[in-house]
């Protein structure tokens, strides 16, 4: 198969794999497995600067996971992309990738004036074992857990719990009087992440007295959360 013929294959591929058609996500996930175990890195390296910016997308991600290190390098290029989509990729494929040198340039993402790049990139460097990250995008997401709409109250919260930090515990507690039912059960399930036991009083009220079962299943769920094993928390 020519170079040529590859990239167009891996095209179609990932365009099938992101479409609405369900069956034909399900059989380009396969082929793309196949790809992904068969294809060796110097294709690759090559279709991370694609045309398409979905197969770029792609690649920088099924490079992390393969962690060879010779992507180290394009993968942190990609992060001065001038598609924010291809930084957001490659920030999260870092970290993937689990290689230390990328930390600095993880940083420096931290600038990036997208938030999804942003947040990519604290991820990446909570995996890689930096808390600039966290620490970079805790203002940013307590602001829109605040002041954000629905959607973005909701992704601030789950987002905040993902990234374990035991500060958001009190602006996630005072979401749990949030309008909407969604962002409620989000806040309660952020907090039995980060399981603070300062949140048990009021994640056990929600749990009884809240409106919604959705919200009420939730706070009770993140109570049975707490009481397992407790994660390390940041600051």
């Amino acid at each position: 198969m020519n170079a040529d013929h590859t990239m167009a294959t891996l095209r179609s591929l990932v365009a099938e794999f992101e479409s609405n058609d369900l069956e034909a996500r399900s059989r380009a996930a396969v082929e793309l497995g196949d790809v992904r175990a068969r294809f060796g890195i110097h294709v690759l390296l090559s279709a991370l600067f694609d045309e398409d910016p979905r197969l770029s997308r792609w690649v920088a991600t099924t490079l992390g996971l393969r962690g060879d290190p010779r992507a180290l390098q394009p993968l942190m290029d990609h992060l001065r992309s001038d598609d924010a989509t291809l930084r957001e990729a490659a920030a999260g494929a870092l970290g993937l990738l689990g290689h230390a040198d990328a930390i600095e340039a993880l940083a420096d993402a931290l600038d990036d004036p997208e938030a999804r790049v942003v947040r990519a990139a604290a991820f990446s460097l909570r995996r890689l074992g930096d808390d600039r990250g966290a620490a970079a995008v805790h203002v940013g997401l307590v602001e829109q857990l605040h002041d954000g709409d629905e959607d973005q109250r909701g992704f601030a919260a789950r987002t905040l719990g993902a990234l374990g930090d035991v500060r958001a515990s009190s602006p996630l507690v005072e979401a749990l009087a949030d309008p909407s039912d969604d962002v409620r059960a989000d806040a309660a399930e952020a907090l039995g992440k980060i399981a603070d036991k300062g949140a048990m009083e009021p994640l056990l009220e929600r749990g009884f007295r809240d409106s919604s079962q959705l919200v009420r299943d939730a706070a009770m769920f993140a109570l049975a959360r707490m009481s397992g094993p407790q994660p390390a928390t940041v600051g």
